[in-house]
């Protein structure tokens, strides 16, 4: 019961709230801002970690909830910072035609 008492107090907000404080801090508008997070929440709070609990529970019997979340925030951000990559470069090829 501990486990999720932690992953409820700690990663649930970290995976809500902090992205889009972070966005924000980053440069996006608030629009942008929601967006990044609400991508970031679907990843790294419920696709990601479904998918890493289910292989390691494949090789472990119980697998740690802290590394599962912290594996699926780690490829949450990387997926947030592709998906900025390639909104920049659209709006770049919109506005200046560059490639």
């Amino acid at each position: 019961m501990s486990e999720v008492a932690i992953a409820l107090g700690i990663w649930l907000p970290l995976g809500t709230v902090g992205p889009f404080i972070l966005s924000r801090v980053t440069g996006a508008d608030w629009r942008g801002a929601f967006i990044e997070a609400c991508i970031f929440a679907t990843l790294g709070v419920l696709i990601f970690p479904i998918m890493i609990a289910m292989t390691f529970a494949l090789f472990t019997r119980s697998p740690n909830v802290d590394i599962v979340f912290a594996i699926s925030y780690i490829l949450g951000a990387i997926s947030i910072l592709l998906f900025r990559r390639r909104s920049n470069r659209l709006t770049n090829e919109r506005r200046y035609g560059i490639r």
